[in-house]
């Protein structure tokens, strides 16, 4: 589990918390909403290849939640972060930036980077972000001076 205000992974033992906002099994990757807990307000929007630091607001509304499936719960904005190389067996992530509204409503922007550890194991997967921990949408920086 991954909680961005806190910057990192949490232990959780009620997924119905609102103390995550990302979970990851393998390569998959749920939200803290919709299906998934009912309390969450998690959602994601695919923002499509912009340059990361030039997404300087995300939408407030439209968030795709988690839904449920015949066999599981995922989020459908989040099925294809990555490409698989029918070849080589491998992973690599998409130049997808995401916005994401948190499971108690502030906002991140999100981009996934890589899903090998350094020693080259599968599951460590690591993902640039910005948190907005003020409520607001915005991701650009006051001028100084």
């Amino acid at each position: 589990y991954f909680d961005f205000s806190r910057g990192g992974v949490v232990e959780i033992h009620d997924k119905t918390s609102l103390e995550w906002d990302l979970a990851f099994r393998r390569s998959k990757v749920i939200s803290n909403g919709g299906a998934t807990n009912k309390f969450g307000k998690a959602g994601l929007i695919n923002l499509g290849s912009p340059n990361f630091d030039q997404v300087v607001d995300v939408p407030t509304n439209n968030y795709t939640p988690d839904m449920s499936t015949k066999t599981e719960t995922e989020n459908p904005i989040l099925l294809k972060w990555y490409s698989y190389n029918y070849l080589t067996h491998k992973l690599s992530a998409k130049a997808n930036t995401y916005a994401m509204k948190t499971a108690d409503s502030k906002y991140a922007k999100v981009k996934f980077l890589d899903f090998y550890c350094a020693n080259k194991e599968t599951g460590c997967i690591k993902m640039q972000y910005v948190y907005q921990d003020n409520g607001s949408n915005q991701f650009t920086k006051p001028a100084s001076g």
